[in-house]
């Protein structure tokens, strides 16, 4: 498989195989440098950064405490009649 590199410093679009996914090549047109990283990776990355940028006035902070979830004891935790198929510790 390959994928679609645009070069920055000429616009040329190049062809490159998978296995120099996020490794430097060399553009063939002007024979800089560039990383090979898939116009599909950059586009998602540019659309994440712009939601982040859009909910930073929305998202508190505080960074005095960890951001870990509360765990209960394994197993206690309620189920619903749709979980009849999920893996659970048996009852004692």
């Amino acid at each position: 498989m390959s994928f679609t590199v645009r070069c920055p410093h000429c616009d040329t679009l190049l062809k490159v195989p998978d296995k120099y996914h996020y490794q430097l090549i060399p553009c063939p047109k002007c024979k800089n440098d560039i990383e090979a990283i898939s116009m599909e990776t950059l586009e998602v990355g540019e659309k994440f950064l712009e939601e982040l940028e859009n909910l930073e006035g929305d998202m508190i902070i505080d960074e005095s405490r960890p951001a870990t979830p509360k765990l209960g004891k394994p197993g206690l935790a309620s189920r619903s009649p749709d979980d009849e198929d999920m893996p659970r510790l048996k009852d004692s």
